[in-house]
């Protein structure tokens, strides 16, 4: 049984070169921004420019995964009998919230590890086609909080991005109200724009990138790619937690961990790897 796990588990670990993409197309094919990223360093706490702390997504649902223990299905045995047959599905609900009482969920530790794992690309990627130093993009500014109604919210929530050309993109906030606030969120990134307000609308011209800009976007991509190397290092924790719980049997263990270290090596370095790409294209 020992080795059959090992044998299940070391598959698993060597099919990570074969589902990871390539960095290159990692940062570049996606668009758009993601509400996970979080506030880069280097970046004044005093500045408008803040990035949204993570509520939905791939990322937020592999994390419930973790804390609902993601429990495995089980497949009830047969008895023959009509009464018993007739209970089943009452013990597969049983099962599905959780097992019977004073029952452990069974948890596919290397099924989380992966859905960890694509998750936090998914997340980089998205994060990464936002920042184009040389034209606008519809989704550059949605990481920006902005100070509404008593509380800190993306800017996405509060107005619709959309491009007029290559280097303009026009802001159509949805309270007048908030106009003001939006422009000055505008104003203070350090991605170094200069709104002009129109009614409701905020028209932003993206000027031709300066070694300065260039270097503040750098700044960001370091950040996000810490912020999800941290994802992953308490990924690796909860696995080696569930590991420790879940097999008994020691040289079992050792190398079901040995092989969870290597999954999560790897996977740090294609975060790495992302963000160098990524530097490069905005230094050009």
């Amino acid at each position: 049984m020992a080795l059959g796990r090992i044998a299940v588990v070391r598959t698993l670990a060597r099919g990570i070169r074969s589902t990871t993409a390539p960095a290159t197309s990692l940062v570049e094919t996606l668009a758009g921004v993601s509400d996970r990223a979080l506030p880069p360093s280097g970046v004044p706490s005093s500045s408008s420019f803040e990035l949204a702390e993570p509520r939905h997504g791939p990322l937020g649902l592999s994390t419930a995964l973790w804390s609902r223990g993601f429990a495995a299905k089980k497949k009830s045995k047969k008895r023959g009998k009509d009464k018993d047959a007739a209970a089943a599905p009452a013990a597969e609900e049983e099962i599905a919230e959780g097992g019977a009482e004073g029952e452990e969920p069974e948890v596919d530790v290397f099924e989380l590890c992966e859905s960890e794992r694509d998750a936090c690309y998914e997340n980089l990627e998205s994060d990464f086609a936002t920042l184009r130093p040389n034209r606008a993009t519809s989704g550059m500014l949605d990481h920006l909080v902005v100070p509404a109604y008593d509380d800190q919210m993306p800017l996405k929530h509060l107005a619709s991005s959309n491009v007029r050309d290559v280097s303009t993109l026009v802001v159509s906030v949805f309270d007048p109200q908030m106009t003001k606030a939006v422009e000055r969120a505008i104003l203070e990134s350090p991605l170094g724009l200069n709104p002009i307000s129109e009614g409701q609308e905020i028209v932003v011209r993206v000027p031709t990138p300066t070694e300065e800009s260039r270097q503040q976007m750098c700044k960001i991509i370091r950040s996000q790619a810490e912020q999800a190397k941290v994802r992953m290092r308490k990924a690796r924790q909860r696995a080696m937690q569930v590991t420790k719980k879940q097999i008994s049997d020691k040289d079992e263990r050792k190398a079901t961990e040995k092989e969870l270290e290597n999954f999560f090596d790897e996977a740090l370095g294609t975060v790495q790897e992302m963000a160098t790409l990524k530097e490069k294209d905005v230094m050009g």
